[in-house]
């Protein structure tokens, strides 16, 4: 897609990017876009976009970054902690076929962060429902103050039994069927209910990342042998293990 400029080598619209690790989303999403009058750049993968935005000059850094919840090996909350790390100033659209509620909170994340969170939007959508939001402002002080959520420790959450998974189904579009699910890992606090992992995840490379990757493992296969070994379809399960645990040795 061609990109817009001006006698002065200027753009002469915004540009948006979107980062969802679906193919036909992505052109969905782009193709909308150009309808709401943006300049849409498609990426599938969290480091691709994050090293494109971090050598990008800020006065020439995306006006808004389209964001799926679920990214395969990532996911929109450390796709969040690396947005503010670069200091991004855009805006960030998070879209999802999750619920509404689980959107909610990730975007509350977000504005935890210090991002321009606009109003998500809960897949499908339809261009007026993609403009509307694009045009709205961010959320107000208010709800900066009530995203502000505690955080906890992970070794007290895997001590005391509040880590559980999460399965995000993943669709086939054409077929419009469950194809495989991703696990999430939350935890379920006696006192502040479930808190998503941006409280609680430790910096990469963290040695609690071993037990915690053995938990998920052993969960998820539990629950596999539960929820779906009896499937007559063939279901994917992925879960996400840290390089730094896997090529440990021992592991």
């Amino acid at each position: 897609m061609s990109t817009e400029f001006d006698d002065t080598g200027l753009r002469t619209k915004p540009l948006a990017y979107v980062l969802d690790d679906n193919l036909k989303v992505r052109e969905l999403v782009s193709r909308m876009l150009v309808k709401c009058g943006f300049i849409p750049r498609e990426f599938a993968d969290m480091n691709a976009c994050t090293r494109q935005i971090r050598d990008t000059c800020p006065g020439t850094r995306p006006n808004v970054l389209v964001l799926d919840l679920a990214l395969g090996q990532s996911d929109a909350v450390e796709v969040i902690r690396q947005l503010e790390k670069l200091k991004f100033a855009g805006k960030v659209l998070l879209i999802s076929g999750s619920d509404e509620s689980t959107l909610n909170k990730v975007q509350q994340i977000g504005v935890s962060h210090g991002l321009a969170m606009l109003p998500c939007l809960k897949k499908p959508f339809r261009v007026d429902e993609l403009r509307a939001c694009l045009n709205a402002s961010e959320r107000s002080q208010t709800t900066k103050a009530l995203a502000e959520t505690p955080k906890i420790s992970l070794e007290q959450a895997l001590l005391n039994g509040w880590l559980e998974l999460w399965y995000q189904p993943k669709i086939e579009l054409r077929a419009l069927t469950v194809c495989g699910a991703e696990a999430l890992i939350r935890a379920r606090h006696p006192k502040l209910g479930i808190v998503l992992p941006a409280n609680f995840m430790p910096q990469a490379g963290a040695p609690i990342l071993t037990p915690l990757s053995k938990f998920v493992m052993k969960q998820a296969t539990a629950d596999w042998k539960q929820y779906f070994a009896d499937l007559t379809s063939p279901l994917k399960l992925a879960v996400n293990i840290p390089l730094s645990v896997i090529v440990a040795p021992g592991w």
